[in-house]
Order: structure tokens, then sequence, then C-alpha cells
């Protein structure tokens, strides 16, 4: 296996949306799903961090802000990326099209919906992310067959380059490379603080498929493993070569994923789990992970608990599911749906969250600022608990399970 281009270097597709039966074939999905609308894929980090006033935006004068950058990015950047992405989209179906005895497709339908990010998905971006870089703009989606192969990844890159396109190269903190493998020389050791400048490539994909024991040592700082939701796709993201040199290049993303059945269940996920779970990370008040027995670390407690019902009770089962139908052909599903244990949980999380936030702001004194602040907060957590409150009856009314009342 030719392992170059990855050793480390130093220096709405058209859904029919249905509600049947759990065990149908097709996945289902809300009536009122736009699935490509918002981004589901998060990367870390950034280069230029919010300074520590703009940071605080977001909680005064940052609103004026976040809409002047959208403004722009509406205004300037999407005419702009949609006119690069028709080139690289041509790109992708050419090279899905020379390499399909390594299994790979080009989905034309899908990747038409949105390959460029929406302005609501740019600033969300930005604040999670607490930077002003958002490095994946433009995006496109390749399916493949067995992506645990990894020479079927050789092959597109090369593909890739010929066509004009080179992995992009992001630093990373050599403690964080150690622990996923990476094999660091002596100079490393003497610097155990630097960063390491590496290909933006993450092998989201089960350990024990992908046989890390056994795979070229240079490959392994980039396996990372299947998301807690149970998502599993390689991401990585590529540059023009003419950009090599730019100080500000265009991105360009690539996920690989099973089949669209795989694509189907991300866009039912985000819409059922992750974009209710993932307000949480825009709580405005400092939440300190110091000690679960205070006010903060209790709140964060809750947060987790809430997330972790829902990756096991719906995200987990989705995604599944879907690689049941897109790899082996097994179109019966598990059955989704929470019991009254279940719904008795949802109601003690939510509870016990509100009021641990709100003991969180009681010690932080009665300002207009905070007050704003803490009227923001809480309804991010009301707004993901009627989302949620939604899943639930959602998939317990297709399973004949008791709905959630308040």
């Amino acid at each position: 296996m030719n392992i170059t281009l990855l050793t480390p270097k130093f220096n709405n597709f058209n859904v029919t949306h249905r509600r049947e039966n759990s065990h149908n074939s097709t996945p289902v999905m809300h009536s009122k799903l736009s699935p490509l609308s918002a981004d589901t894929v998060s990367f870390t980090g950034g280069k230029r961090k919010i300074v520590k006033a703009v940071q605080h935006e977001v909680k005064s004068s940052g609103a004026t802000l976040l809409d002047f950058i959208g403004a722009r990015y509406e205004e300037q950047e999407v005419p702009r990326f949609e006119r690069i992405s028709e080139l690289y989209h041509n790109t992708l179906l050419a090279a899905a099209k020379k390499l399909t005895k390594y299994g790979f497709d080009y989905d034309e339908a899908y990747n038409s919906q949105c390959p460029v990010k929406s302005t609501s998905s740019y600033i969300s971006k930005m604040k999670r992310s607490k930077s002003f870089q958002v490095l994946d703009p433009i995006r496109g989606t390749l399916y493949c067959k067995d992506p645990y192969n990894l020479d079927n990844l050789l092959a597109l890159l090369k593909e890739m380059k010929e066509a004009g396109y080179i992995p992009y190269k992001t630093d990373v903190p050599l403690a964080k490379l150690l622990k996923r493998g990476y094999i660091p020389t002596v100079e490393d050791l003497q610097n155990p603080a630097q960063t390491v400048k590496v290909t933006d490539l993450d092998l989201r994909l089960n350990n024990k498929q992908l046989d890390v024991e056994n795979m070229p040592a240079a490959l392994r700082p980039f396996v990372s493993g299947p998301l807690k939701s149970g998502l599993e796709d390689i991401q990585l993201r590529f540059i023009r070569t003419c950009d090599i040199n730019s100080q500000n290049p265009v991105y360009h993303e690539l996920l690989i994923m099973f089949g669209p059945q795989s694509t189907l269940a991300k866009h039912q996920e985000h819409h059922d789990v992750y974009q209710w779970v993932r307000l949480f990370d825009e709580i405005e008040v400092p939440l300190e992970e110091t000690s679960l027995q205070t006010h903060s670390g209790k709140a964060l407690t809750y947060m987790d608990r809430i997330s972790e019902m829902f990756r096991g009770k719906v995200s987990q089962k989705l995604f599944i599911n879907a690689k049941n139908k897109d790899c082996l052909g097994i179109n019966e599903e598990s059955i989704i749906g929470f019991t009254e244990e279940d719904l008795k949980l949802f109601r003690g999380y939510f509870s016990g969250l509100n009021d641990r936030m709100r003991s969180v702001y009681r010690s932080m004194g009665r300002s207009r600022a905070i007050i704003e602040m803490k009227e923001r907060d809480m309804s991010r957590i009301a707004t993901v608990r009627e989302g949620l409150k939604e899943t639930i009856n959602y998939y317990n009314a297709k399973a004949g399970l008791p709905l959630f009342e308040d």
C-alpha cells in the first residue's frame, strides 16, 4: 500500500417523506425535514480564535457582529463558492467513474442539493468552534462499498491529485497524535509541546473492521473511530494545487459514506437528535468541569446524560440500520422507542438541568447582561427539550409506545 500522500509532514436530495411501520425498508423521515439545510459534521479547531471581547459576543453586541458576518457570507462568499464547487463536483464525478472497481459512486441528485454550506450553518459553526475560520464551506459526498480497505482511499487521493486537488495539511498537537498511535522521532520527543502538520483526514470507522493493529503505522494517527452517535465515515479536506501557497485557500470537504441509506440516516439523525443537543454547545454561561458536585458540574452532567440517552435510543440504531442496508442488504430494522422509565428519566434530567442552571445564574448577580444571558440560555434549553420531546413522540407513535406529556 502506497502511503506517501498520508505521511505526516513537519515544518434534499429528493426524499419522499413517509411515516411508516418501523420495519419498513424505506428510511422514515419527518414531513418537515429539509435534509441538507444545515451541516452535521463537526471538525475541531481553526487557527484564528475569536478574541476574548468577541468571544463574549455572543453575549451582548455579538449578535450584530454575527448578523454582519452572515450577510457578508451570503452576499459575497456563497456565489463565489458556488462557482468553485461546480468544478469540484465535476472532479468528484469523474473520479468516481474512473474508480468504480474500487467501489466508489457519486450521487448527483444528493450532491446537487447543498454543495455550499448555508449561511445559518456557517454562523452556527463559528459559534460552536469559537473561531472565525470555517474550514468546510464547499462539500461533497462519495459512496464507497468498502471504505475499510484503505487502498480504495489511496486510489481516490491519487486520482484527485492528478485532477489538481491535494489533501489540506493542518497543525495537530503532538500529544493528540501520540494517543492515536503516532510514532515520534527523536526530535519530536525533545519538543513534546509542538504541533505537527498532517493531512486533514479522519477515519471515523470501526477499528476492528479497519484492522488498526495491522495497518501501516503512518495511517494510525488518522484513526478516531466512529462518533458517539454511531456514525461511520471518512472525512478529509482538499485544497487546489494552485492554492498551495495561498494564505487563504478555499477548502473542499469530502465525506465518504457506505451508501444512500447512510446519508439518509445521517440527515434523519440530524433532524431528530443532533440539531437539538448541539444547542448545549451554545450555552453562554461558563460551566466548569472541575467538580461534579458544583451546580456547574451537575448541569454539565445532565446535558451529557440527555445526549447519551438519545444517542443510544435513536442515533446508534439509525446508523446500524442504514449500514445493514448499504453493506449487507438487510432491510429489517431495530425498533426505536422510549419506555415509560425512559420518559421519567427524560423529565427528571431536564428538571434537574433547569434547577442547576438557575443556581449557576443566582451566583452571578443580577446585572442586566447576566439576566439577558440567562434568558437566552434558558430559552436554548427549552428549545432542546421541546425538540427532543417531539422526537420521542414521533418514534413512540410508530412503535405503539406511550407518548410523552408534560
